[in-house]
């Protein structure tokens, strides 16, 4: 298994224990993070450090009741050293194809990161 993958379980294993503090575990404490849907949050789509991205997902997972991810693929670019998430995302009854961007630092933490959501499929 190359690191990414390595990663990529562990993320989704993080975000399905619904446990913040799992989830922040892989991200490196000068992070960046983009998301559409930060900006809903937050007021900007781009978090910067561990603790906005912190409060930005402590207020996500508050609101989002039922939430599962399904990992579909993991793409690792070891040049870049980074991982592009490729995942089913479920939250309450609707269900999405979303993909995180991932670039790790030497220690196999994540350094920035990007979420892209895809529109909301019809097998809710």
């Amino acid at each position: 298994m190359n690191p990414g993958e390595a990663y990529a379980e562990r993320w989704i294993a993080a975000w399905n224990s619904m446990e913040l503090d799992r989830a922040l575990e892989l991200w490196a404490e000068d992070m960046e993070f983009s998301s559409p849907l930060a900006a809903e949050l937050t007021g900007s789509a781009v978090l910067r450090g561990k603790s906005a991205a912190a409060a930005y997902w402590r207020e996500a997972l508050s609101r989002a009741g039922e939430l599962s991810f399904e990992l579909r693929q993991a793409l690792w670019d070891p040049a870049a050293r980074t991982v592009t998430i490729l995942y089913r995302r479920r939250r309450g009854g609707e269900v999405r194809i979303a993909a995180e961007i991932v670039r790790l630092n030497a220690e196999g933490l994540g350094v920035s990161g990007v979420a892209l959501h895809g529109a909301p499929l019809g097998d809710g």
